[in-house]
């Protein structure tokens, strides 16, 4: 039988053979043992029909603003006070699906919210479960048994969850690329991992000589790598699926002076294999994770740079300082040699406030940053021009986040508040 005839490209070269494609083996390790894609899942409360304490209900993933409401967002009004936390709060992040937002503070613990309600759906079996518990009991109606709330708001912000653990104030949070964990820095001297679903701590990564963590980044995708920065002056890299006695790399300057500065803020760059590193000298520094070795670093900040964020297209970086300005940096492989781009002024620094953390909008059209003045500033990333300055708190604005798709910013104060403000033109 004749061979078949070899393929080649329309200039008659042969055409170069096809990338096999790996597959994980059945009895390889998969990132902290579980699913890949796990599906969205929603902590019962108390209440939940059917379901012990603590339960898990799976629910359906949210869709967009209904036409009907007029609304830019799902919120249940403009703006969303959110109270829970004891102590000021340091850290906000909102999960990769925008269902769920986990919020950190001084008070040792992580609260996840979910900002839209529980939905109809869920609200209606709710209290399904609550008059089908009230007749299995033989409470009369108006009687004994557990209460129906037959008013309930479905679009009503609830929280879900409360995750201790640390022993310290909680100084920063993030998600991991899949939404399944959650990640935070304590000033324990410890970087925690939680599952989502459970609530439960399934590792806990410790830090030499107990130091302050004040910055905790996940890789957006591929291997399950989490990077921290901390008060003795190094970068670290984690595998979330080893024990995390020890991290898989350590960043550290060679100049000693600078190798003893606090870092202050971390940001993964790409697929994970560049971190930034924002110290307390006010230099930011990029790492090769692949060669262990600083691939660029960046001047022009005069004082502590305390919040590092990404934009969605992976090409510019945002810095957040105690100089009072915001600086977006030029992160691309082949840029010029001066990478700074613009500089945003306009809001406050002090010494009070010390971690002032920034954010890109989902479309990159919008930079926030916060502020001492208890006040939320907004920029047009392109042109500076500012677009809001959002009051309301009465403490310094330490933590913002943009949701991922919805035209809404999440502000986290030192007055132990949360607000939600849904941004329209």
């Amino acid at each position: 039988m004749p061979a078949p005839p070899t393929p080649r490209r329309r200039d008659g070269h042969p055409a170069a053979p096809a990338c096999p494609r790996r597959r994980r083996r059945p009895d390889s390790p998969n990132p902290l043992n579980t699913p890949p894609n796990p599906p969205p899942l929603f902590f019962a409360s108390d209440r939940s029909p059917g379901s012990a304490d603590g339960a898990i209900v799976e629910a359906k993933r949210a869709r967009g603003p209904e036409p009907c409401t007029g609304r830019a967002s799902r919120l249940q009004a403009p703006i969303v006070k959110l109270t829970g936390h004891a102590d000021a709060v340091t850290g906000l992040a909102w999960s990769p699906c925008g269902e769920h937002l986990a919020s950190c503070s001084a008070d040792r613990q992580i609260l996840l919210w979910r900002p839209f309600g529980i939905g109809e759906e869920e609200a209606a079996a709710r209290k399904e479960g609550l008059r089908a518990a009230a007749a299995e009991a033989g409470a009369e109606p108006g009687g004994g048994g557990p209460p129906v709330d037959e008013d309930e708001d479905p679009t009503a912000p609830d929280c879900r969850a409360a995750l201790r653990g640390h022993r310290s104030g909680v100084t920063d949070v993030c998600w991991s690329g899949c939404g399944g964990y959650v990640f935070s820095a304590g000033a324990d001297g410890t970087t925690r991992a939680w599952d989502a679903a459970t609530g439960a701590s399934v590792r806990t990564m410790r830090h030499p000589g107990k130091t302050v963590v004040n910055a905790v980044t996940a890789a957006p995708r591929g291997d399950p790598l989490v990077a921290t920065g901390a008060d003795d002056g190094a970068t670290r890299i984690w595998d979330s699926r080893a024990s995390g006695r020890r991290p898989a790399l350590e960043l550290r300057p060679t100049d000693e002076r600078a190798g003893r500065a606090p870092v202050l803020s971390a940001a993964f760059l790409g697929c994970g294999t560049l971190v930034a590193a924002g110290s307390l000298c006010g230099m930011i520094r990029i790492w090769d994770a692949r060669r262990a070795e600083e691939w660029v670093s960046l001047t022009g900040h005069a004082d502590a740079v305390t919040g590092l964020a990404v934009s969605p297209d992976g090409r510019t970086l945002l810095s957040n300082s105690q100089d009072a300005t915001l600086r977006a940096w030029d992160v691309r492989p082949f840029a010029p040699a001066r990478r700074g781009l613009r500089a945003y002024r306009g809001h406050a620094g002090s010494f009070e406030q010390a971690l002032l953390r920034c954010a890109w909008s989902g479309d990159g059209a919008w930079v926030a940053g916060g502020s001492a003045d208890a006040t939320v500033h907004v920029w047009d990333a392109q042109t500076r021009a500012p677009k809001w300055r959002l009051p309301g708190h009465q403490g310094g604005v330490g933590a913002v986040a943009f949701h991922p798709t919805d035209p809404v910013i999440a502000s986290g104060s030192a007055d132990k508040t949360i607000f939600l403000g849904e941004l329209t033109e």
